[in-house]
């Protein structure tokens, strides 16, 4: 997964994951694929990243955190839900890039 382009997330479907996963952990999406997740495994929790725009792609949530948390807000105190969900977010800084 790279985030090399500001607005979205950009990822590699030939390369292996790291950590000893195999290549079966990383697969071409193909066409009608669209909005499926992409997720990062982390710790024991899966954390939604992005969704599949175009078969390598999707954008990137980080900037759209204040207008999902608004859309969560809404539904979430206009459903009687009893609890107004909002994003946690997870700094990447300390992990390492690996090539």
């Amino acid at each position: 997964m790279l985030f090399g382009d500001p607005s979205a997330l950009i990822w590699n479907s030939t390369v292996a994951p790291p950590f000893g996963l195999g290549i079966i952990w990383n697969y071409q999406l193909d066409r009608g694929d669209s909005s499926n997740p992409e997720i990062l495994l982390i710790g024991n929790q899966c954390v939604l990243v992005s969704h599949n725009f175009f078969p390598s792609s999707g954008p990137n949530y980080a900037f759209q955190i204040a207008a999902i948390n608004q859309q969560m807000h809404y539904l979430s105190t206009n459903n009687a839900v009893g609890t107004d969900y909002q994003l946690t977010q997870f700094s990447l800084t300390n992990w390492p890039t690996i090539h």
